[in-house]
C-alpha cells in the first residue's frame, strides 16, 4: 500500500468517525427532545385528569343548586321531577324492553 492509498483511508476513516460522532449527537439531542415529550405528554395527562375532576364537582355543584333553587322556590316542579324518576308499579306506564 502506498503512501496516498494510506492517506486516502485514513481520511475517510477520519470522516467515519467525524459523522459517527455527528450522529450520535443528533441522536442524543432527539431522544432528549423524546423524554421531554414524554414528561409534557404525563404532565398533560394529570392537568387532563384534574380538569376532569373540576369539571364534574362543579356539574355536581350546579345540579345541587339547581335541586335546592327548584325545591325552595318552586316545589311543584321538585314534585314532578320525583315522580319522572320513580318507577312506575303500572306494566303499561314501563317502558318496553328492546329487544
Amino acid at each position: 500500500m502506498d503512501e496516498k492509498e494510506l492517506q486516502a483511508k485514513e481520511q475517510a476513516f477520519n470522516e467515519a468517525i467525524e459523522y459517527e460522532n455527528e450522529l450520535t449527537d443528533k441522536i442524543s439531542h432527539l431522544w432528549n427532545i423524546l423524554r421531554q415529550l414524554r414528561s409534557d405528554f404525563k404532565q398533560a395527562k394529570i392537568a387532563a385528569g384534574h380538569a376532569a375532576i373540576k369539571t364534574n364537582q362543579a356539574q355536581r355543584e350546579y345540579q345541587d343548586a339547581l335541586n335546592t333553587f327548584i325545591h325552595e322556590n318552586r316545589p311543584e316542579i321538585a314534585t314532578e321531577r320525583v315522580k319522572e324518576n320513580t318507577p312506575s308499579d303500572n306494566p303499561q306506564e314501563k317502558p318496553e324492553a328492546q329487544e
